[in-house]
């Protein structure tokens, strides 16, 4: 099991839920960011840096990680 899946499968447990709805909530949220037409909502967007134009799961994971870790100093 990788890394993301992982992650996907312990929020399903703690919210009690499916790991298939935690996915789906993700997205409508990414859904929702993306087409957010504040200009400081699309500067933080442009920040993940994706291969596929827009950015999938796992890199918006591995970005908010990133970005936790170094904001808080480890």
């Amino acid at each position: 099991m990788n890394k993301y899946r992982k992650i996907i499968m312990e929020i399903a447990r703690r919210e009690g839920t499916s790991p298939k709805e935690v996915c789906l909530k993700i997205q409508e949220a990414i859904n929702a960011g993306l087409q957010n037409p504040n200009l400081s909502v699309q500067e933080e967007w442009k920040k993940i840096h994706s291969k596929y134009g827009t950015p999938k799961l796992e890199e918006i994971i591995e970005y908010c990680v990133e970005n936790i870790t170094y904001k808080n100093g480890h």
